[in-house]
């Protein structure tokens, strides 16, 4: 099971708000840049950075999720990070730096939590991840 495509309709929908809401063209071009940092010492070494994919990036959100305090790895901290991560992975580094960064991974976080099954899904998905690390 692809962990990620339980936040493609999210994504997809915040892509069709940023599209429509008149962000500036610097911030338009940040999110659909087709090259996305994933490892800075590619950027240091002036080749192309690739975007890591999907085992490597779950692994990655494991990774972080483990670092948190125990009682922090199954609540909201967790769905936080799996979903800044997500969008750093889907729209490029750049993003963590915009304006509407934090906006969207808010309204994102909401929809989880007013979701009761989707809420469930990430409760399965984050133990998941914690013992792919």
């Amino acid at each position: 099971m692809d962990s990620i495509s339980k936040l493609t309709r999210l994504l997809e929908a915040l892509r069709l708000q940023q599209a429509s809401s008149g962000s500036t063209g610097a911030t338009k071009a940040g999110t659909t840049s087709a090259v996305k940092s994933s490892a800075p010492q590619a950027q240091n070494s002036g080749e192309i950075p690739t975007k890591v994919d999907l085992d490597q990036l779950n692994r990655r959100i494991g990774e972080r999720i483990n670092r948190l305090p125990p009682d922090e790895r199954q609540g909201n901290k967790a769905v936080q990070l799996f979903i800044d991560s997500v969008l750093a992975w889907e729209f490029g580094e750049e993003l963590l730096q915009s304006e509407s960064f934090s906006r969207y991974s808010r309204k994102i976080q909401e929809a989880i939590k007013n979701d009761t099954r989707l809420h469930h899904e990430f409760k399965v998905l984050i133990e998941l991840l914690t013992r792919l690390s």
